[in-house]
């Protein structure tokens, strides 16, 4: 859930206001909406917002979704991340309620599935590239990461090279 957090499949969720005004609180302030209105929710403003996820959004904490989590570094950054919903359904990727993805359990299981088999045998490493440290073959990635571009999907500008290894081999 953190990386779908950190990276949407898709950077918005189209819906509209069908045939009748609808009224929102924003700031304890009614603002209404005329009828037939599209409007479009943004994922990434929702999943990088400080007031959610503490002081550094943008930060991969897997823990967020551990509901066992009490403490450790930054757990004061936050009080959600306790939840295994920290988000309290600030976490959109793939709905929740009645609207909710139809697959999405079903994808959640077998990604879990395929990951278990996958990683019993192999583990990915970055490929380093000719003459990069691995500290620098690490922080191009980051980079790259952090220069997506979200039109419809997620988008990478550049290649991240990346291998399967069998377990117990190493890494060159």
């Amino acid at each position: 859930m953190e990386t779908l957090r950190l990276y949407p499949s898709a950077v918005a969720i189209p819906k509209w206001t069908g045939n009748r005004d609808q009224t929102l609180r924003v700031g304890g302030k009614p603002c209404v909406i005329p009828a037939k209105t599209m409007v479009n929710l943004s994922l990434n403003g929702l999943h990088f917002n400080p007031k959610y996820w503490g002081r550094s959004p943008s930060v991969y904490r897997p823990q967020n979704w551990d509901a066992r989590k009490t403490g450790g570094p930054g757990a004061a950054d936050h009080a959600v991340r306790q939840h295994p919903d920290p988000g309290g359904g600030r976490v959109r990727a793939l709905q929740r309620g009645a609207r909710a993805c139809l697959g999405k359990r079903f994808s959640q299981v077998e990604f879990a599935a395929v990951m278990a088999v996958i990683f019993r045998e192999y583990r990915v490493e970055l490929v380093r590239g000719d003459g990069k440290t691995w500290e620098q073959a690490r922080q191009e990635t980051a980079e790259t990461l952090e220069s997506c571009l979200s039109y419809l999907t997620l988008s990478l500008q550049k290649r991240v090279p990346l291998r399967f290894v069998k377990r117990g081999k190493y890494r060159g």
